[in-house]
């Protein structure tokens, strides 16, 4: 019985891997960090080995991590290598700087008919002005890089409530609520940089995506308050005010100001007033500004080649783009909410050929 015992346990599958806590450090949004792992077969069984997703979790682990290979087969001795990798997409950042997320989560190497291996990942999230609302930016005098994550949340608590004080605020992390900027300053730094940049007479403006080298260069001089230094293409400048719009978790526009049914021309001034001031302070200065750029851009049409129909299109998909899931929606609610589009698009269209009341 000793012996065929030593046998049975001879053929149970054995593994070897790192189980220690995986740091990979600071991360920033949109920049890929790797770490990676060995499993190595140290029984003398052939070893099955997979990651699964925990009882709560429909995958293997958020969507900030990936894995390059999920499962294996290993002979004995035989090793091979896995490589977590960590990248905060928009909606992460969203979910990191409303306070629902945090870079830690736990992958589950479970090994068949052997046991489970816990591998615990973790990082810091360097903040970005990417995937804040506009709000916690005019509240941000200093550079968002310098916030503390916590202390930003903590501010944006502090003025949903109209009775805490604003030296309370201050000591949170953020700015007194009184000296809020009239513009969050990333987007007049760029809209400045387009504006002074000749950007007006650049070919295909908005049409054409920007380099990912440079777009990642202006986002840190963005986010750590730092001058633009290099010398870098209009495109990227526009790539990165289309990109600071379409991140707000609320869009400057959000649907419930859409028309319900379509605006009589006759009325269209009219209508446009009675929108324009049912806006909030803040997005009706960067609606303001945004427009009176893009009119002037629209000015200078027989030098970067701009339509109406063109900005008038990048205004709707910046301006109205959200960051909630219409999946769920029917058939007959998606389409009113496309005929209600068309509505905004019609106000946009005036908007940009029509200064602003």
């Amino acid at each position: 019985m000793k012996s065929l015992g030593a046998w049975k346990n001879s053929e149970v599958p054995s593994i070897e891997c790192n189980t220690e806590l995986i740091d990979v450090g600071r991360v920033r949004y949109d920049v890929v960090k790797s770490h990676t792992i060995t499993v190595t077969n140290n029984g003398k069984a052939i070893a099955y080995w997979r990651f699964v997703s925990k009882v709560e979790d429909a995958d293997i682990a958020k969507r900030w991590i990936s894995v390059d290979v999920r499962q294996g087969l290993l002979l004995p001795t035989e090793s091979t290598t896995v490589t977590i990798t960590i990248k905060v997409d928009i909606a992460t950042a969203r979910g990191l700087n409303a306070g629902k997320e945090l870079l830690e989560d736990v992958l589950v190497l479970r090994l068949e008919n052997g046991h489970d291996f816990p591998l615990p990942v973790t990082a810091e999230y360097e903040r970005s002005c990417l995937g804040m609302s506009l709000e916690a930016l005019v509240n941000a005098h200093e550079p968002v890089r310098n916030i503390p994550l916590i202390a930003a949340v903590r501010h944006s608590e502090l003025l949903e409530d109209n009775g805490v004080a604003n030296e309370v605020a201050q000591s949170a992390g953020g700015t007194k609520t009184g000296t809020a900027l009239q513009l969050p300053k990333e987007l007049w730094r760029t809209v400045d940089a387009l504006w002074s940049g000749n950007a007006m007479k650049e070919k295909d403006i908005f049409a054409m995506p920007g380099l990912s080298g440079e777009v990642l260069i202006i986002r840190e001089a963005l986010d750590c308050g730092k001058e633009f230094t290099a010398a870098c293409s209009p495109h990227s400048y526009a790539q990165i005010l289309q990109d600071i719009l379409e991140g707000l978790p609320v869009p400057l526009v959000p649907f419930e100001s859409y028309p319900t049914s379509e605006v009589d021309a006759a009325q269209m001034r009219l209508w446009v007033r009675k929108f324009l001031d049912s806006l909030p302070p803040v997005q009706y200065n960067v609606l303001v500004y945004l427009f009176s750029f893009m009119r002037e851009l629209l000015s200078h049409c027989e030098y970067n080649r701009c339509t109406l129909e063109r900005i008038t299109e990048v205004c709707l998909q910046m301006m109205t783009s959200s960051a909630s899931d219409n999946s769920f929606l029917s058939r007959d609610e998606r389409n009113s909410r496309q005929q209600r589009r068309l509505h905004m698009r019609a106000i946009f269209a005036h908007l940009l050929i029509t200064p602003m009341l």
